[in-house]
């Protein structure tokens, strides 16, 4: 029988995927925002169950893992790379960065990453924390590791398949991570920098998009 946690995790999940497709018409920093409180609830849940034992629970803690830290700077550099050559491909342009301003002024840039920044680690403290770790204690790594990539591909396909196929090895990945160091942290950093990285480079190599520093607008 699912817990908790699993099931509080997966509802908020769901409806969080529901609320980042293209059928909802809101902006991405109010979706981002919204997602955020959302995944929130879970975590608030749990604290109620066990206010003496959530922050002792498995994939919580922090400590320095060395290797991950390799990984996870490895990795950032490689997608950097690959988002260098990629981001000019036309079904990037049309769908990145999903704030579809064309131009982006020091405010609006640094509002898109601080709320691309609680999105995301709000993301990974469900995706990677609660529920990962929630279900490898009831079904054991590997089910858990399969589920968690499966649920994570078929809440991107939502917005589309590029993205769904896409979240495959980087959900694989984050899991990974995330049972290695014990922590959802290093999943969150990595998914945090991957989403920078990624909007920044899509700005740049979008022909309708600039930068301006000198405006304020927002």
């Amino acid at each position: 029988m699912w817990s908790t946690e699993i099931t509080s995790s997966l509802a908020a999940i769901i409806v969080v995927g529901f609320l980042q497709s293209n059928s909802i018409q809101l902006h991405a920093l109010l979706k981002r925002v919204i997602g955020s409180f959302i995944f929130l609830i879970p975590v608030a849940i749990s604290i109620i169950n066990q206010p003496n034992n959530f922050f002792k629970m498995p994939g919580f803690s922090f400590s320095i893992d060395w290797s991950v830290i390799a990984i996870v700077f490895s990795v950032i550099i490689l997608m950097a790379v690959a988002d260098y050559f990629m981001a000019s491909d036309k079904e990037n342009i049309e769908n990145y960065p999903p704030i579809r301003s064309n131009v982006w002024s020091r405010s609006l840039l640094l509002k898109s990453t601080l709320t691309w920044a609680v999105f995301l680690v709000c993301y990974e403290m469900i995706f990677r924390g609660l529920f990962l770790f929630s279900t490898i204690e009831k079904i054991g790594l590997l089910h858990a590791t399969l589920l968690n990539t499966v649920v994570c591909s078929l809440v991107h396909l939502m917005k589309s398949k590029r993205e769904a196929l896409m979240s495959i090895p980087v959900g694989l990945l984050l899991c990974y991570i995330a049972w290695k160091s014990g922590s959802f942290w290093y999943a969150a950093i990595l998914h945090v920098a991957l989403a920078i990285v990624h909007e920044a480079f899509s700005i740049a190599s979008n022909p309708k998009m600039s930068f301006n520093f000198n405006t304020t607008k927002k």
